[in-house]
């Protein structure tokens, strides 16, 4: 009983409190700022410092100083993000440790997502999950900035959050064809799920400094009263909602999967042609081949010459950026950083290889701009997409000249 009071106790001083601490360390590590701060507040100090101090004042200032707002809808109100926490702000000395009871019942240490999180994830995504880890330049495609909530494959609609079930596939298996790699073998569960903790918390706060930006964007900087505090907490409580309402935004078929077959590979050929009433896009960007040279992409040889050469700046991006433009070429995600459409011909998804991951990725899109959802397909003809897309590494001549091949009785079993 004593231990479960503790735990008990803990909780309620970080609902109470909002704040969890880590270990003292030697040094700060400030959190990074929108990519908006400076492009629509450079000009603004006054509402600068208010929107720094509303988020400080909630989330925290540095990536050691971790507080969770009242209501945050994170897993037992942020308990797993930290290891250790103060029970009371003004007092001296260690923080406390904190404990947990496992699935058997065993009291456990707290190691926390953050920790956990550090030791695995920062090089690549950065500490303060802006996607600018030591490695990231070197990285393609590039690392997540989790700031802004937006992930590319999720089993969610389009501009839903993802759910815990979409972030843990990700983190347990990881994604082909990428640096991020599956953590199912070096993680525990109870890790992993520490992990998502932390994960939404960096987009929760991302979130919530780049929604004040777009609020007070707009507003005078000598206004004492601009940016009011009703608006704030409305701001806060809808982006909480968002995260919270997640696991009911998933899109289910209406329809069992069609079994692969014959009939079932041509209907989803002819629809990834464009050749039906829908009039899909899908060979202008993966090509006609199904190889990722649709003729709306930047070619692939410019592509490799800013992407993979010497030159890890930024600034390459920029280039290839106004290259693209001037072509009237696509190059790039929602965040700036180079892609290129998925080569089906191999048979490697990055979203994941089951039937549904692929729906998903053709009715819910990827993003919000890189691939669009295909909302007006019906669900039969997203699973003849998924059959086709499936087929395809099998039976290349599928997208040979002249008409469709069957694909071989095996793809069925898939």
């Amino acid at each position: 009983m004593k231990s479960r009071s503790r735990l008990l106790l803990v909780l309620a001083a970080l609902v109470v409190c909002g704040c969890g601490e880590m270990l003292e360390t030697h040094f700060a590590i400030p959190y990074s700022r929108s990519p908006d701060w400076e492009g629509l507040l450079g000009e603004k100090p006054n509402l600068q410092a208010k929107v720094a101090q509303e988020v400080d004042k909630r989330f925290g200032s540095d990536v050691n100083t971790i507080k969770v707002p009242p209501g945050s809808g994170l897993r037992d109100e942020g308990l797993h993000l930290a290891a250790r926490a103060r029970l009371d702000e003004k007092a001296d000395g260690p923080a406390q440790r904190l404990v947990y009871r496992d699935q058997e019942g065993r009291l456990l240490d707290q190691v926390g997502g953050h920790a956990i999180y550090q030791r695995n994830c920062l090089h690549c995504h950065g500490a303060t999950g802006d996607g600018l880890g030591v490695t990231a330049p070197f990285l393609f495609p590039r690392p997540r900035d989790f700031r802004r909530g937006i992930y590319k494959f999720t089993s969610t609609g389009t501009g839903s959050r993802p759910t815990r079930d979409d972030l843990r596939k990700t983190i347990r298996h990881g994604l082909d064809q990428t640096s991020m790699p599956a953590y199912a073998a070096l993680l525990t569960p109870a890790e992993i799920e520490q992990v998502i903790d932390y994960v939404q918390f960096l987009g929760l706060r991302g979130e919530f400094e780049h929604r004040l930006i777009q609020e007070a964007k707009d507003l005078a900087d000598e206004d004492p009263d601009a940016l009011e505090a009703d608006i704030i907490e409305e701001d806060l409580q809808f982006l909480v909602n968002t995260w919270k309402e997640a696991s009911e935004r998933v899109v289910k078929p209406d329809t069992s999967r069609t079994p692969s077959s014959p009939e079932s590979i041509a209907r989803g050929r002819e629809l990834f042609l464009g050749k039906t009433k829908e009039q899909l896009q899908c060979a202008a960007c993966h090509g006609t081949r199904g190889r990722g040279d649709g003729a709306t992409w930047i070619d692939l040889e410019t592509f490799n010459h800013y992407v993979l050469g010497l030159d890890v700046s930024r600034e390459r991006f920029k280039k290839l950026g106004e290259i693209a433009k001037s072509k009237n070429k696509k190059w790039g995600d929602d965040w700036g950083d180079p892609v290129r459409p998925a080569n089906l011909s191999k048979g490697h998804y990055k979203g994941g290889e089951r039937p549904i991951d692929l729906f998903w990725r053709i009715r819910n899109g990827i993003g919000q701009e890189l691939m669009p959802a295909h909302s007006n397909l019906s669900s039969a003809q997203v699973w003849d997409l998924v059959n086709f897309v499936l087929a395809l590494p099998y039976e290349p001549n599928l997208l040979a000249e002249g008409p469709a091949q069957p694909a071989p009785s095996t793809v069925a079993g898939r």
